[in-house]
């Protein structure tokens, strides 16, 4: 039970963490382009 919950709060930080890199980038790529724009 008790690791069942460790797991899950382990798994929600990571997606977290992925999705945070991912929406970084994005913002970092949409800033290259509307510089070359």
């Amino acid at each position: 039970m008790l690791l069942e919950t460790i797991v899950e709060a382990v798994t929600n930080e990571l997606m977290n963490f992925v999705l945070n890199s991912l929406m970084d980038q994005t913002r970092m790529q949409i800033e290259m382009l509307g510089d070359l724009l």
